[in-house]
């Protein structure tokens, strides 16, 4: 199979969290979002951009989020998590976030807080973390510099 003819997906992180992946060989899970932190904060960042923090991690099954956003400024990231875009292969263990977050009963008030003008109807999950050797490629966005290349090797298994 080509690699062109394969739907993709992708996951836009940071710098630093970048060198992580690449020193650890995977995508690790995070929050899925299911559940409210109890105790949510909201802090405006110095770019001016108004987050939420928790310390308090979702335990609730922890996903790696995707999007078939090729545009990453769209989803309402952090600044900083738009300099990196890690690109996948589509897989059928990769779920439609929306239908996912329904199936797993999240609470709709809760839903409809998260998703208040973002385009959400882009985001995927997985609830396995996704190994380097799965991934196309890895670009910074802001340099134009290729992290990790893997788009002529046979990374897509049938």
């Amino acid at each position: 199979m080509s690699n062109e003819n394969i739907k993709v997906l992708y996951h836009y992180t940071s710098r630093i969290q970048a060198e992580l992946i690449m020193k650890k060989g995977y995508l690790k899970l995070t929050p899925s979002n299911l559940i409210k932190p109890t105790d949510l904060k909201f802090i405006r960042n110095e770019d001016g951009i108004l987050s939420w923090v928790s310390e308090i991690s979702d335990p609730v099954k922890p996903v790696v989020w995707l999007t078939d956003s090729k545009d990453p400024s769209v989803h309402g990231l952090h600044k900083l998590k738009e300099d990196i875009r890690i690109t996948v292969p589509m897989k059928d263990s990769y779920k439609w976030w929306v239908a996912w977050a329904e199936r797993n009963r999240m609470n709709k008030k809760w839903f409809k807080s998260i998703t208040n003008g973002v385009r959400y109807g882009s985001w995927y999950v997985s609830e396995e973390i996704i190994q380097l050797e799965d991934v196309l490629l890895i670009e910074d966005l802001k340099t134009g510099n290729i992290l990790l290349d893997n788009r002529q090797a046979d990374v897509i298994s049938a």
